[in-house]
């Protein structure tokens, strides 16, 4: 009996294999083709709006912790404690004005010979009191905030 089930054990061990790679592969696909089209564009610019989007939701809060259940800051945008209040803190004395400058752009898709796909840029946040900070963005991603000294 136990040769008889042996058969019917491999199917059934070999239909849940292809169904988890099934879903895995489709949650690949919707992923990279559906849910990214939201960041298509130039990443430079991507990146300029994404700090614009950060430095927008500081004036909108300027005492206390970051939002993290506020629409107006998304989750990929939050920071580390130390930059949310060295960005409030700068904003303040500033009267909320700032520039913004791409000051570092590498694509490695360009590249003759990519490792990898790879696109970081450098944000650089200059305010009038020539206070400034940088961020930094990686694969659409903000990866770190500091102030640069």
């Amino acid at each position: 009996m136990s040769q008889q089930r042996l058969p019917l054990i491999i199917t059934i061990s070999f239909i849940i294999i292809v169904f988890v790679v099934t879903c895995g592969l489709l949650g690949w696909f919707t992923y990279n083709t559906i849910l990214l089209k939201e960041r298509d564009g130039d990443p430079k610019q991507i990146a300029l709006k994404d700090t614009d989007i950060l430095l927008s939701a500081v004036k909108s809060h300027p005492n206390g912790q970051m939002p993290h259940d506020s629409s107006d800051l998304p989750s990929y945008l939050w920071v580390n404690e130390d930059c949310w209040e060295f960005i409030q803190e700068v904003m303040k004395q500033n009267n909320n004005n700032y520039s913004l400058e791409v000051v570092s752009y590498d694509d490695s898709r360009k590249d003759p010979y990519p490792v990898h796909d790879l696109i970081e840029i450098f944000v650089q946040v200059k305010f009038p009191n020539n206070r400034r900070a940088e961020m930094l963005f990686a694969q659409g991603t903000l990866k770190g905030c500091r102030e640069i000294k």
